[in-house]
């Protein structure tokens, strides 16, 4: 479906006649938005390719110098690297699209890919570094945040000509500081990048991508290390001794546990399926440490409470005469 001839014209991408005014080609990427919109067709990749090839085209026919630009082009552009004409602007004309758009093309990085890809001959990177910052809930269910980002196009007044043009002043492109929104997936840890395609500067060969690296902010009581969390436990000296009942706080509300008796200060237990879903839909677990408090010997009888409890000499067994 890339390479459908429909993806040479953005008319016909649309369904619409080169004299369409701006409500009949608005009005025709709606209908194709809602019918190959991807959240309705889940894993269908051409429908994918086809909401992709309409908001391209809607992106260039809504903007009136670009769309003029286009028109009086008599011959196709080269194609780009997505297998689209290459389109100079990389804005899109309205936030409504840009987040739809934007939101659909995230993909989540694998930890080893590389930050993103090196320009090719040394020029000009097409692809867009961000990051964004998160509470620690915000990471585990995944949140819709808004960047800026400052793009590099192609100038509007002189197609990218340069030359004499006051608008660009000769230099052929224009930087424009841009609000767009991106949904962050569910699960992501610190230092997790996402990909937004498509949402990077325009160069020649097509428009580049918008890497965004991740950045968690520690929590007071969780510690995440990959799907699955940590935490630690205060009990008491009778709780361990003699076990109980123990609510154990997760990312999901609290959990009530059996406590066995004779627990140790600095036991481990896991709570199967409890800890954070992956982008995958898998889920990890989550693992509390128990670590004993003991009572403040100055509060009330706790001092002739302890020395009730003492029992024997618990160092008698050790090697003190040596070996």
């Amino acid at each position: 479906m890339l390479d459908s001839p429909a993806m040479e014209d953005p008319y016909r991408a649309l369904g619409v006649s080169p004299d369409a005014d701006a409500l009949t080609i608005r009005r025709a990427y709606q209908k194709l938005a809602r019918r190959f919109h991807p959240a309705l067709r889940a894993a269908d990749r051409e429908a994918e390719a086809r909401f992709r090839m309409a908001a391209e085209a809607y992106a260039l026919l809504s903007d009136p110098a670009r769309r003029r630009h286009w028109d009086r082009e008599e011959t196709p552009a080269p194609r780009g690297r997505h297998g689209v004409r290459s389109l100079r602007r990389a804005t899109l004309s309205t936030p409504d699209l840009a987040y739809r758009f934007e939101e659909l093309v995230v993909e989540l990085l694998p930890e080893d890919a590389p930050l993103a890809p090196e320009p090719a001959g040394g020029g000009p990177s097409a692809d867009i570094l961000s990051e964004v910052e998160l509470d620690f809930a915000e990471a585990v269910r995944g949140i819709v945040v808004s960047l800026s980002v400052q793009r590099e196009s192609a100038c509007a007044a002189c197609g990218g000509n340069a030359g004499a043009c006051e608008r660009c002043e000769g230099r052929g492109i224009e930087v424009g500081l841009e609000r767009v929104r991106v949904r962050i997936p569910p699960g992501v840890g610190s230092g997790s990048r996402v990909r937004v395609r498509g949402q990077g500067n325009a160069v020649p060969e097509g428009r580049g991508d918008l890497y965004v690296t991740i950045r968690v902010r520690p929590h007071a009581h969780f510690t995440q290390r990959g799907a699955d969390v940590h935490s630690e436990i205060p009990i008491t000296v009778a709780e361990a001794s003699l076990g109980a009942a123990l609510e154990i706080p997760t990312v999901d509300g609290p959990v009530t546990v059996q406590l066995p008796q004779g627990t140790r200060s600095g036991q481990r237990f896991r709570l199967s399926g409890r800890g954070i879903v992956r982008p995958d839909g898998r889920r990890g677990d989550h693992y509390y440490r128990v670590e004993i408090v003991p009572p403040d010997p100055a509060a009330g009888d706790n001092r002739r409470l302890l020395s009730e409890l003492e029992q024997g000499d618990p160092r008698r067994d050790l090697p003190f005469e040596g070996i």
